[in-house]
């Protein structure tokens, strides 16, 4: 897999800085035809890699990224001409346009928590998340009890990247590759949140587990099908040993990246992943419709279904979500609400699995973690047809 390139600016920024200055624009074809013959963004999906790099010279275009693990291909940007002549090549999958996804924007209450000092792996936990995962019944005692911690695992976070030099990581962290922006740093603060709940030293379930960040959403938390497909592949390609994924973004349907998380997690990745927070069923996006793909719900201290976390029968068990404090960027911490909050609680028991069991295939870990849930203890938690199942560690 290349880097990718930011793009161009599109030749419509012309048209706007003309009509800015008061230049008149050659009258030589209206906007629509502009617009509709004009480079945009494609992914074109090949058989081999031979038939990626003959394709693309097929055409004259350079691409802004080449695949080569979890699919074969290439992103570029191409006229409409120009996809259509790729479709009718042999050897040429597929071609989709390289759209932009939206975040999964968690409600962020920022309120500063201390750092709590953990000497053991028993002890006050930074968050009442830990607390809710290592036993079966309210009220919290006020522990975290675990034996396992994750040492040894890597926990790949698609998604903003990570404030890497956070104290609360102590040096486990590091952003391994950029494939969506020039800003290798987490502009956003979603990635780190994330990270941090999987495995910071004081707020994450695995404290043990390494972070190997790869920025796949920008400054706004916004990507691209070609930055997550990149990122993907990547992983796919690096992975050096026991590893799990979690993935808090949200995509519609699309041939390419289907395949591209399924093939990741057939590599031996464990992959977790937000349910959404619509507050409906949203089992139809991906990564969310792949069954291998253990999806996460929202639930809250008093044990109930946040009212917008998404359902459905994609959704395999609830995890703690709402006001989650987690490290954030800067050194601080803050408390977060959201599915992206539940599912990195899930990745991280994974997360211990793998240390304490070994590195067992992705199904293998996802129904361990289904079986050990806990259940009937979220209030609503059907909704929706949605599993009334809540995480746990399992005595991990």
């Amino acid at each position: 897999m290349s880097p990718l390139r930011p793009r161009a600016a599109r030749l419509v920024t012309a048209g706007v800085l003309a009509v800015a200055l008061g230049v008149p624009l050659a009258p030589t074809a209206s906007a629509t035809e502009t617009a509709a013959s004009a480079p945009a963004g494609y992914l074109v999906q090949t058989a081999t890699d031979g038939q990626t790099r003959d394709a693309a010279e097929s055409v004259g275009v350079e691409p802004t990224a080449t695949f080569d693990s979890v699919v074969h291909g290439f992103a570029a940007d191409l006229t409409p001409a120009q996809a259509t002549e790729l479709r009718d090549r042999p050897g040429v999958v597929g071609v989709e346009e390289d759209r932009t996804i939206s975040p999964l924007a968690p409600q962020a209450v920022h309120q500063d928590a201390p750092v709590v000092p953990l000497a053991t792996a028993e002890q006050a936990p930074g968050n009442w998340g830990l607390d809710r995962i290592d036993q079966p019944n309210l009220p919290l005692d006020g522990q975290y009890r675990h034996t396992a911690t994750g040492a040894g695992v890597d926990v790949f976070v698609l998604d903003t990247g990570v404030d890497a030099s956070h104290p609360q990581f102590g040096g486990r962290a590091k952003l391994e590759l950029n494939t969506i922006d020039r800003t290798d740093t987490d502009c956003d603060g979603h990635g780190t949140v994330v990270a941090g709940i999987a495995a910071s030293t004081d707020y994450g379930v695995a404290p043990g587990a390494n972070v190997r960040a790869v920025k796949v959403l920008d400054c706004n938390g916004t990507g691209t099908l070609s930055s997550l497909i990149a990122g993907l592949d990547w992983v796919s390609k690096n992975k050096r040993g026991p590893a799990v994924a979690v993935m808090s973004w949200s995509y519609g349907g699309s041939p390419m990246l289907q395949q591209a998380v399924q093939r990741m997690i057939d590599s031996g990745v464990f992959a977790a992943s937000s349910a959404g927070n619509t507050g409906g069923d949203d089992c139809t996006a991906l990564p969310r419709a792949i069954d291998d793909v253990l999806v996460v719900a929202n639930s809250t201290i008093d044990d109930k279904r946040a009212s917008n976390s998404s359902t459905g029968r994609c959704v395999a068990l609830y995890a703690p979500g709402t006001r989650i404090v987690a490290p954030v960027p800067g050194g601080g911490t803050a408390s977060y609400s959201g599915t992206s909050m539940a599912a990195p609680f899930a990745a991280g028991v994974a997360a211990l699995y793998k240390q304490a069991r070994g590195d067992a295939p992705a199904t293998t870990v996802k129904k361990w973690i289904v079986d050990n849930a806990v259940l009937g203890k979220i209030d609503g938690g059907d909704t929706g047809g949605t599993p009334n199942r809540l995480l746990q560690t399992g005595g991990l």
